[in-house]
C-alpha cells in the first residue's frame, strides 16, 4: 500500500485542504471499496479511503451540512454515501443519519420542545388545530391551545453536534440559509437565541 497526498481546493475559497488518501493495487482496472458506515458514523469528519488500482483525479466535494427546512444530513458528506440509503444492511442507519440526502424528510416528525409557560389547557386542542387560524376563534385558541396552535416560540438551543465548528466555517452568517434554519440547528451558537 502507497500513502499519497492530495491537495484539493474549493473554487469558492482559496482554503487548501490536504488529505491522505491510500492507494491500494488490485487487479481490477477501478474499484473503490464500500467502506463500513458505521466506520464513517464514528470517525465522523474523517474522510474514508478510496482503493484503486492505479491513481486517478477526483474530486472531493466540501459541501456544508445540507438543510431543508428542518431535514437536515448531521454529516457533510451524506451525499457522498446517499447510494447506501436502499441497502439493506446500512438503509436504517443512512435513514437516521442522512435524512435529507436519502430523501426521508417527510418521515421525520419534528417535535419541539417549549418553555413550561407554553401548554394547551383543554386535552383536546390537538383535534381542532384547523381553529388555530380562523379568525372567529383564535383569540380562544391563542388563551386555551397555545401549544398544539404553536403560538409559542419553541426553546433556543443547539440541535446539531457540530455547531462551534459550523459557526467557525461561517454558518452563523451564511446567507444560504434562511434565519429560521440557523435558529433552530445551532441558535444558542448563532447566539440567535
Amino acid at each position: 500500500m502507497r500513502n499519497k497526498t492530495r491537495t484539493a481546493t474549493s473554487a469558492d475559497t482559496p482554503t487548501t485542504v490536504v488529505f491522505n488518501v491510500s492507494v491500494v493495487p488490485t487487479t481490477e482496472t477501478y474499484e473503490m471499496r464500500k467502506v463500513k458506515l458505521e466506520e464513517l458514523m464514528n470517525s465522523k469528519d474523517n474522510l474514508p479511503n478510496i482503493t484503486t488500482s492505479e491513481i486517478e483525479s477526483f474530486t472531493v466535494s466540501l459541501s456544508k451540512t445540507l438543510i431543508k427546512g428542518r431535514c437536515y444530513d448531521e454529516y457533510t458528506y451524506c451525499r457522498e454515501f446517499s447510494s447506501l440509503c436502499a441497502d439493506p444492511t446500512y438503509g436504517d442507519v443512512m435513514a437516521q443519519h442522512c435524512t435529507l440526502s436519502c430523501n426521508r424528510c417527510d418521515e421525520v416528525e419534528v417535535t419541539e420542545e417549549y418553555g413550561d409557560d407554553c401548554f394547551d389547557i383543554t386535552p383536546d386542542c390537538r383535534s381542532h388545530t384547523e381553529l388555530c387560524t380562523h379568525a372567529k376563534y383564535k383569540q380562544v385558541m391563542i388563551d386555551s391551545c397555545s401549544k398544539s396552535c404553536k403560538f409559542c416560540s419553541p426553546i433556543c438551543k443547539d440541535r446539531h453536534k457540530n455547531c462551534p465548528r459550523f459557526a467557525d466555517d461561517g454558518f452563523c452568517n451564511d446567507g444560504m440559509y434562511s434565519n429560521d434554519e440557523r435558529k433552530y440547528l445551532c441558535g444558542q451558537t448563532c447566539d440567535l437565541c
